[in-house]
Protein backbone atom coordinates (compact mmCIF):
# COMPACT_ATOMS: atom_id res chain seq x y z
CA UNK A 1 0.00 0.00 0.00
CA UNK A 2 1.49 3.02 -1.02
CA UNK A 3 0.71 5.82 1.36
CA UNK A 4 -0.78 9.80 -0.10
CA UNK A 5 0.20 13.19 0.51
CA UNK A 6 3.49 14.95 0.66
CA UNK A 7 6.57 13.27 0.91
CA UNK A 8 8.03 14.16 3.82
CA UNK A 9 12.34 15.00 3.53
CA UNK A 10 14.51 14.89 6.03
CA UNK A 11 16.34 18.44 6.77
CA UNK A 12 18.15 17.03 9.51
CA UNK A 13 22.42 17.39 8.78
CA UNK A 14 24.18 14.30 7.97
CA UNK A 15 26.59 12.89 9.92
CA UNK A 16 29.92 13.85 9.20
CA UNK A 17 31.67 10.74 10.34
CA UNK A 18 31.58 8.07 12.50
CA UNK A 19 34.72 7.16 14.84
CA UNK A 20 34.99 3.86 17.01
CA UNK A 21 37.77 4.41 19.88
CA UNK A 22 38.15 1.09 22.47
CA UNK A 23 34.78 0.74 23.94
CA UNK A 24 33.57 4.58 22.85
CA UNK A 25 31.64 5.58 19.86
CA UNK A 26 31.61 9.11 18.85
CA UNK A 27 29.09 10.86 16.12
CA UNK A 28 30.19 14.13 14.86
CA UNK A 29 27.14 15.73 13.18
CA UNK A 30 27.94 18.29 9.98
CA UNK A 31 27.98 21.79 11.18
CA UNK A 32 24.62 23.94 10.99
CA UNK A 33 25.46 25.48 7.94
CA UNK A 34 25.61 22.60 6.43
CA UNK A 35 22.35 21.62 7.88
CA UNK A 36 20.78 24.65 6.30
CA UNK A 37 22.62 24.01 3.44
CA UNK A 38 20.75 20.53 3.34
CA UNK A 39 17.50 21.96 4.15
CA UNK A 40 17.39 24.26 1.04
CA UNK A 41 18.20 21.92 -1.26
CA UNK A 42 15.27 19.36 0.29
CA UNK A 43 12.76 22.81 -0.22
CA UNK A 44 13.20 22.72 -3.35
CA UNK A 45 11.88 19.47 -3.84
CA UNK A 46 8.65 19.99 -2.33
CA UNK A 47 8.28 22.27 -5.89
CA UNK A 48 6.05 24.89 -5.04
CA UNK A 49 7.33 28.76 -5.26
CA UNK A 50 7.42 29.82 -1.64
CA UNK A 51 9.42 26.35 -1.07
CA UNK A 52 11.99 27.89 -3.75
CA UNK A 53 12.12 31.28 -1.61
CA UNK A 54 12.51 29.84 0.80
CA UNK A 55 15.63 27.85 0.09
CA UNK A 56 16.91 30.91 -1.54
CA UNK A 57 16.32 32.39 1.93
CA UNK A 58 18.65 29.36 4.03
CA UNK A 59 20.83 28.56 1.53
CA UNK A 60 22.05 32.90 2.10
CA UNK A 61 21.50 31.85 6.04
CA UNK A 62 23.89 29.01 5.40
CA UNK A 63 26.63 30.63 3.76
CA UNK A 64 26.54 33.87 6.66
CA UNK A 65 26.25 30.89 8.91
CA UNK A 66 29.67 29.74 7.21
CA UNK A 67 31.09 33.20 6.93
CA UNK A 68 30.73 33.81 10.79
CA UNK A 69 31.82 30.73 12.06
CA UNK A 70 34.80 31.08 9.69
CA UNK A 71 36.07 34.30 10.76
CA UNK A 72 34.95 33.94 14.09
CA UNK A 73 37.32 31.09 14.73
CA UNK A 74 40.05 32.71 12.59
CA UNK A 75 39.76 35.49 15.34
CA UNK A 76 39.49 33.32 18.23
CA UNK A 77 42.74 31.25 16.97
CA UNK A 78 44.57 34.60 15.90
CA UNK A 79 43.45 37.76 18.30
CA UNK A 80 42.93 38.40 21.91
CA UNK A 81 39.51 37.98 23.16
CA UNK A 82 38.37 41.64 23.89
CA UNK A 83 39.51 42.71 20.59
CA UNK A 84 37.54 39.62 19.23
CA UNK A 85 34.48 40.53 20.91
CA UNK A 86 35.19 44.29 19.22
CA UNK A 87 35.35 43.58 16.03
CA UNK A 88 32.46 40.94 15.30
CA UNK A 89 30.26 43.63 17.76
CA UNK A 90 30.46 46.14 14.50
CA UNK A 91 29.26 43.80 11.77
CA UNK A 92 25.43 44.28 10.92
CA UNK A 93 25.70 41.05 9.27
CA UNK A 94 27.91 37.80 8.07
CA UNK A 95 27.17 38.59 4.41
CA UNK A 96 30.36 38.36 2.65
CA UNK A 97 29.65 40.68 -0.75
CA UNK A 98 29.15 43.38 1.73
CA UNK A 99 32.48 45.38 1.66
CA UNK A 100 32.82 45.33 5.38
CA UNK A 101 32.51 41.45 5.84
CA UNK A 102 34.69 40.73 2.71
CA UNK A 103 37.34 42.74 4.08
CA UNK A 104 37.30 41.59 7.46
CA UNK A 105 37.25 37.46 6.04
CA UNK A 106 40.30 38.43 3.95
CA UNK A 107 42.06 40.19 6.77
CA UNK A 108 42.16 36.79 8.79
CA UNK A 109 41.67 34.07 6.69
CA UNK A 110 44.47 35.35 4.28
CA UNK A 111 42.11 34.08 1.35
CA UNK A 112 42.80 36.23 -1.50
CA UNK A 113 41.39 34.38 -3.57
CA UNK A 114 37.95 34.36 -2.68
CA UNK A 115 36.80 37.30 -5.28
CA UNK A 116 38.73 35.41 -7.72
CA UNK A 117 36.90 32.38 -7.83
CA UNK A 118 34.18 31.77 -10.39
CA UNK A 119 30.83 32.03 -8.07
CA UNK A 120 32.34 36.01 -7.09
CA UNK A 121 33.68 36.87 -10.69
CA UNK A 122 30.72 35.71 -12.67
CA UNK A 123 28.24 37.64 -10.84
CA UNK A 124 26.24 34.39 -9.18
CA UNK A 125 26.88 35.58 -5.69
CA UNK A 126 25.65 39.03 -6.41
CA UNK A 127 22.74 37.68 -7.86
CA UNK A 128 21.76 35.51 -5.36
CA UNK A 129 22.15 37.89 -2.69
CA UNK A 130 20.15 40.22 -4.74
CA UNK A 131 17.31 37.60 -5.49
CA UNK A 132 17.30 36.71 -1.30
CA UNK A 133 16.83 40.54 -0.75
CA UNK A 134 14.16 41.42 -3.39
CA UNK A 135 12.46 37.51 -1.74
CA UNK A 136 13.03 39.37 2.03
CA UNK A 137 12.30 42.39 1.47
CA UNK A 138 10.07 42.99 -1.73
CA UNK A 139 8.08 39.98 -1.49
CA UNK A 140 9.70 38.48 -4.99
CA UNK A 141 8.78 34.78 -5.27
CA UNK A 142 11.64 32.52 -6.57
CA UNK A 143 11.58 29.87 -9.54
CA UNK A 144 12.88 26.77 -9.10
CA UNK A 145 15.33 27.25 -11.35
CA UNK A 146 16.42 30.70 -9.54
CA UNK A 147 16.58 28.49 -6.02
CA UNK A 148 18.51 25.80 -7.39
CA UNK A 149 21.16 28.48 -9.20
CA UNK A 150 21.20 30.24 -5.08
CA UNK A 151 21.98 26.74 -3.40
CA UNK A 152 24.75 26.04 -6.18
CA UNK A 153 26.23 29.11 -5.25
CA UNK A 154 25.92 28.78 -1.66
CA UNK A 155 27.62 25.41 -1.77
CA UNK A 156 30.62 27.17 -3.69
CA UNK A 157 31.04 29.52 -1.20
CA UNK A 158 30.60 27.09 1.51
CA UNK A 159 33.05 24.83 0.02
CA UNK A 160 35.84 27.23 -0.48
CA UNK A 161 35.54 28.91 3.10
CA UNK A 162 35.75 24.89 4.65
CA UNK A 163 38.92 24.63 2.28
CA UNK A 164 40.47 27.26 3.58
CA UNK A 165 39.30 26.65 7.33
CA UNK A 166 40.91 22.85 7.02
CA UNK A 167 44.40 24.51 5.26
CA UNK A 168 44.43 25.75 8.97
CA UNK A 169 43.36 23.09 10.95
CA UNK A 170 40.23 24.53 12.33
CA UNK A 171 37.32 22.93 13.30
CA UNK A 172 34.30 24.36 12.11
CA UNK A 173 31.92 22.23 14.12
CA UNK A 174 29.21 23.29 15.99
CA UNK A 175 30.81 22.74 19.40
CA UNK A 176 32.20 26.74 21.04
CA UNK A 177 36.11 26.73 20.19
Amino acid sequence: MVAEGPVDFPITPFTGGLVITGESVSIKMSPLFEALLNSSRHLIKLGPASAASAAVIIAQTAIEVCTERVISRFLARDVAADLHSWIVGRLINYNVARKDVKALYKAVTKDVTITDQAFWTSGRLKAHVELRNDIAHRGKTATTEEAMASVVVAEEIINHMVGVAGKKSLDLGDSPK
